[in-house]
């Protein structure tokens, strides 16, 4: 399975216009938690998505830009 690095992740997401600094900050700390080993999988990340929106952590127009990017990466 491909594995996306941080440093391409953190990219996209400045690409994002929904999203604030506080926003993007909690979406980087989360993909930090889970980048240990060669980087992010496409799963890790569609459930970083839903973890984050489940917690109303970011919006529904944030998570709809995220699923974009997800399928952009697939």
């Amino acid at each position: 399975m491909k594995q996306y690095n941080l440093i391409e992740l953190r990219k996209e997401l400045l690409r994002i216009p929904s999203l604030t600094d506080k926003e993007r900050s909690i979406v980087f700390n989360e993909l930090k938690k889970y980048s240990g080993g060669g980087g992010i999988s496409y799963l890790e990340l569609y459930n970083i998505i839903i973890k984050l929106r489940r917690e109303y952590k970011i919006s529904e127009i944030d998570e709809k830009y995220l699923k974009r990017l997800l399928a952009y990466l697939k």
